[in-house]
């Protein structure tokens, strides 16, 4: 009976979300607004229109939801492209975090809070909602404009934040799973510190594993097979996040980075569309669901409050933010207006606090309240932002705007040194190294105690049961030499970090310092490993002299007779890593230090919805003169779902189409204005399209060779809509255009388009 009253009320979620859905988007507002106001005529807490009561059940499917929605939000963010982003999108989200964490602290002081509840409510407003974000964006049109793809950037790395505040969160509210993390005494460091060992472990685990598994399930023609598979593994992962003493949104989240990193992405994707938009309709449904109306409507002040101050906050350290990394101040504004709005991540820590007592019941009603308005006012602020923008420029004081443009330039010159500096190009792959290859060595330390019962269960389920206790000590063997081999591994890359700093410092000073920073720098950093081994190591041999004794000779033992072997294998790691280093290099010569911003070039990508009833309905491009006529040139069209990249002339124009310009930014609003003369919206964007700089490097096998031979949109996928050569820049350039060594190119391609066209520029 229980389950036929979950089917029933599964039923209702969907039927009265799709219904709100409707209505909400014939009035332009947001679909996820309508999904939560569905939620709260259905849920418990307004009768008579109650459908749906059992507090139980609404729990049951909101974290299903939310195993889901993490999991497509970590495919949304790969490794790889959390790289492209680039340091000064990890300052500026890290700065937007710091400055509202700041803020909010003393908004809590003045209300008179303690510092649990100001550090959930910091929690609540440092993140933006990636769904109502994107669904903002996307139905604006503005997805591929330079400031939208910055919100964009900034929206994906606060994820990361989000997910990192709900661990600690869950982990200081709730304590630790089976003693793994928490305890009594709640410890910032130590908890980040575990965290980042167990993401590390789940991440490395995942690659080595998962796409063999891909591979495997991709082998099967049934798509039903295939969801089962990957459903199973994504709910598996996030109930071992949630065993750990983390939250089930950890877990999923970061299968989804891992799955992104995989050649599978779009052949899961496109398996789960429909499961994809099924689970985000129910997590929203049933957050609406919980928010109780009346407390709404007795704290409308309170709501109204937090909800004016999180859309001011937030838009404020988000401009300064961006101002600090070398972004003009009109960019700066239009990206800050569009991440104001609070959503999914805020009424998880919303409910997270009051579970754990640091907040009133009716808290969680506030948030919720206060994030429906920010997500009420998004299009609104979207459609304002660049006329806001230009007010702001226009009323900066002239000498204002002298201090920013040499800050902007000085800026500039730091970096250029950096990359030039040999200390810093000689140990940043190593940093990266050291960091990574630590966090595994916490990981297996800390979080072995959970994988020696997962041992257990799969012994159990193959009836291996009565073998467990042997095949313990054999697990605990195997954690040994692991977290040596790693400790090793650790050691290695900071005496060599080590060796290129007292290098660098005491050159002139002699052998004799060298070799003393070498040899204190190789001793404090065996004192720090030997430090966490023997406090983190399982509580098994924590004891007498007795077990002191044979840990210390057992690990004395296997350093001797495997030294040369652990270096060996180091070695081979190491060469792998300096094989993928080189390979870099050489990529990193088609972006040399000096490269050019998109700004530079003068250019920008609009989308734009063609509207029902147009007099130019059919008409090709040639004949509208959109690049003859208007100066802009059409890069794709996206026609009933089908791409069309790259269209000649001849193609026409139709209602419902969406084409992405690209021009001037004077151009590109003349012909946006042209063609949406009747309005219009889309409702999705296109791919991940986006513009980049990429320089010819010298012995390019490719070099001498026109537009129209080398076919490159045939080979790569990839548009080259702009080179500058000898300060002089063509945009556009025609078929007959010869590639030269250093001309700086301007390519419209997805991130995977532009690695291969990387790859094949360089033969």
């Amino acid at each position: 009976m229980e389950g036929l009253l979950l089917i029933r009320d599964l039923a209702v979620v969907l039927l009265f979300a799709a219904g709100a859905g409707v209505l909400f988007r014939k009035f332009g507002g947001s679909t996820v607004v309508a999904y939560l106001g569905a939620g709260m005529i259905v849920g418990p807490n307004t009768p008579p229109f109650s459908l749906v009561h059992d507090i139980g059940r609404i729990h049951t499917l909101s974290e299903l939801g939310l195993v889901f929605l993490m999991f497509f939000v970590g495919m949304e963010l790969s490794l790889r492209r959390v790289r492209q982003l680039g340091a000064p999108l990890l300052l500026v989200t890290a700065g937007t975090a710091g400055t509202v964490f700041w803020l909010t602290q003393g908004l809590t002081r003045a209300l008179g809070w303690d510092g649990n509840a100001g550090l959930y409510l910091a929690g609540m407003l440092m993140v933006s909602s990636s769904a109502i974000i994107t669904k903002t964006l996307g139905e604006s049109g503005a997805m591929h404009e330079r400031f939208a793809r910055r919100a964009m950037g900034m929206m994906v790395l606060e994820d990361i934040v989000a997910v990192v505040m709900l661990a600690l969160l869950a982990t200081k509210g709730g304590g630790g799973a089976h003693g793994v993390t928490g305890g009594a005494e709640f410890s910032l460091g130590r908890m980040l510190v575990l965290m980042g060992g167990f993401i590390a472990l789940m991440v490395v685990a995942g690659i080595l594993v998962v796409p063999p598994f891909l591979r495997g399930v991709a082998k099967v023609g049934d798509v039903d097979l295939r969801v089962a598979s990957v459903a199973g593994v994504l709910l598996g992962i996030a109930y071992m996040a949630a065993s750990a003493g983390y939250s089930v949104a950890l877990g999923s989240f970061l299968l989804g980075m891992v799955v992104a990193e995989t050649n599978h992405r779009e052949r899961v994707e496109k398996a789960f569309t429909g499961v994809r938009a099924m689970f985000v309709v129910v997590f929203f449904v049933s957050v609406g669901m919980l928010i109780e109306v009346r407390d709404v409507a007795h704290h409308w002040g309170l709501v109204l409050l937090v909800a004016g101050f999180s859309i001011t906050v937030r838009a404020l350290a988000a401009t300064l933010s961006q101002v600090a990394t070398g972004v003009a101040v009109g960019g700066a504004v239009r990206t800050a207006l569009v991440v104001t709005p609070i959503g999914e991540f805020s009424y998880l820590i919303a409910q997270m606090a009051v579970t754990a007592g640091a907040v009133p019941s009716y808290f969680y009603s506030v948030v919720a309240g206060a994030s429906v308005i920010s997500a009420f006012i998004a299009p609104f602020l979207l459609r304002a932002s660049e006329r806001i923008a230009e007010g702001v420029e226009q009323r900066q004081p002239a000498p204002v705007r002298r201090l920013l443009d040499g800050y902007r330039e000085g800026l500039a010159g730091v970096g250029a040194r950096m990359d030039r500096s040999p200390v810093w190009v000689l140990t940043r792959g190593r940093l990266g190294q050291v960091m990574l290859e630590a966090l595994l060595f916490v990981g297996v330390l800390g979080f072995s105690p959970m994988l020696r019962r997962a041992m257990g269960w799969v012994a159990v389920f193959f009836g291996a049961g009565r073998w467990v206790p042997e095949l313990k000590w054999v697990f605990w063997g195997g954690v040994l030499a692991s977290a040596l081999v790693l400790a090793v591994a650790v050691w290695r890359n900071v005496a060599a970090l080590g060796m290129i700093l007292s290098q660098a410092l005491f050159w002139e000073k002699g052998g004799r310092w060298v070799r003393g920073l070498d040899l204190g720098i190789q001793i404090g950093a065996a004192a720090v490993l030997a430090g966490i081994f023997f406090g983190m190591f399982p509580v098994w041999v924590r004891g007498g002299e007795a077990e002191w004794s044979a840990l210390l000779g057992l690990i004395a033992l296997f350093l001797l007779l495997c030294w040369k072997r652990l270096v060996l294998w180091h070695s081979r790691l190491q060469f792998s890593m300096v094989r993928a280093f080189r390979e870099e290099m050489s990529r990193a010569k088609l972006r040399p230090g000096k490269t050019m911003r998109e700004e530079e070039w003068g250019v920008d990508l609009v989308e734009v919805t063609i509207p029902e009833g147009v007099a130019y309905a059919g008409q090709t491009l040639r004949q509208l003169g959109i690049r003859s006529h208007m100066g802009c040139t059409v890069v794709e069209i996206e026609r009933q779902g089908v791409e069309i990249a790259n269209p000649n002339p001849g193609e026409a124009l139709y209602p419902g189409d969406r084409v992405l310009l690209l021009g001037g930014e004077a151009e590109t609003l003349h012909t946006r204005t042209f063609l949406e003369r009747e309005g219009g919206e889309g409702e999705e964007s296109f791919r991940e399209n986006t513009l980049e700089t990429v320089f010819v490097p010298e012995g390019s096998p490719h070099l001498g060779r026109t537009l129209a031979e080398l076919g490159i949109f045939t080979e790569t996928g990839v548009q080259i809509v702009g080179i500058r050569r000898e300060g002089k820049t063509m945009l556009n350039p025609s078929a007959q255009e010869v590639f030269r060594a250093g001309d700086a190119l301007l390519i419209l391609a997805t991130p995977e388009e532009g690695a291969q066209f990387e790859r094949w520029l360089l033969g």
